[in-house]
């Protein structure tokens, strides 16, 4: 169960941070999602904790419950992970790991790229913006040879109207994010219904280097048609020319949403668990009591 979160500030504006705590126990700290909190990913935090972990869900600036804000950037949300895990090593342990999953995944190798103290960080379905593969997870895939035409347009949209709002089916093809989806449980409480134009655009300009200041897990399903099997060969290509230690994992199914699936996420946290333990870090023995 989630305890009451704690408000903290960083240089990306005020947040939250959502415990899901077992004392002793290696920490976790979690990047939602596109336009979710932790609320949305109850089904593999709690699998999380259970498989040992003590688990800290992000509540990004202008997401979940922290305060609301009309307009704010990737960077601000990588920031106000910097911040969460500076918080983490000093209150709750010197132990941590990184994990997010979709857009959380790019902000965790944001992250892991902008200098960490953690162990090991799991990118579960995610990848470099800056590649061509990324404008393949929106509606405009099509636009990939003119690209930094495309960039321009958004900018100067997003100077005009930098708080428009967008919605999901604006830009994502929603039957490719939903394809393979196993029975699924994905609350709806406290989840935003739109993206600001300007954060998007700062989004897709965003650039990562293929760096990680710890080992990398990434995680993918083999059925995912969003973040697809090749984008996923493809990330883990760019880490390893690179000189990164990174590994790809699987997971059999359950399309993009295989975290909101119970029998799924149970698998994703018993993996991530096995990596943790195997690097020499301590789970909590009695977490499922």
């Amino acid at each position: 169960m989630a305890h009451a979160p704690v408000q903290l500030s960083s240089r990306g504006g005020d947040f939250l941070l959502e415990a899901r705590e077992n004392p002793g126990a290696c920490q976790l700290l979690f990047y939602p999602g596109t336009m979710a909190c932790p609320r949305q990913y109850d089904v593999l935090l709690d699998a999380l904790r259970e498989a040992g972990f003590g688990v800290w869900g992000l509540h990004l600036a202008g997401h979940g419950q922290s305060p609301r804000r009309r307009i704010f950037s990737p960077r601000d949300l990588v920031e106000n992970g910097l911040a969460a895990e500076r918080w983490i090593l000093s209150h709750a342990g010197s132990q941590l790991v990184l994990a997010g999953h979709s857009q959380g995944a790019i902000l965790t190798l944001a992250h892991a790229a902008a200098g960490t103290k953690a162990r090991r960080a799991f990118a579960l379905a995610g990848i470099l913006p800056q590649l061509p593969e990324t404008l393949d997870l929106t509606l405009f895939g099509f636009l990939k040879s003119r690209r930094r035409g495309l960039e321009k347009a958004l900018s100067l949209a997003s100077t005009l109207c930098p708080a428009l709002p967008v919605p999901p089916w604006g830009y994502l093809p929603l039957a490719r994010l939903a394809s393979g989806a196993r029975p699924l449980r994905i609350p709806g409480k406290d989840a935003r219904r739109s993206y600001p134009l300007a954060f998007l655009k700062d989004l897709l300009a965003m650039q990562v280097p293929a760096k990680a200041g710890c080992p990398l897990t990434l995680v993918f399903a083999r059925d995912d048609r969003l973040f697809t099997p090749g984008m996923a060969v493809k990330l883990h290509g760019e880490y390893l020319a690179a000189g990164q230690d990174a590994e790809l994992c699987w997971i059999p199914g359950g399309g993009h949403l295989f975290p909101f699936n119970r029998d799924l996420a149970g698998q994703t946290a018993s993996l991530m668990a096995a990596k943790v333990a195997a690097s020499g870090l301590h789970l909590c023995a009695d977490a499922g009591s």
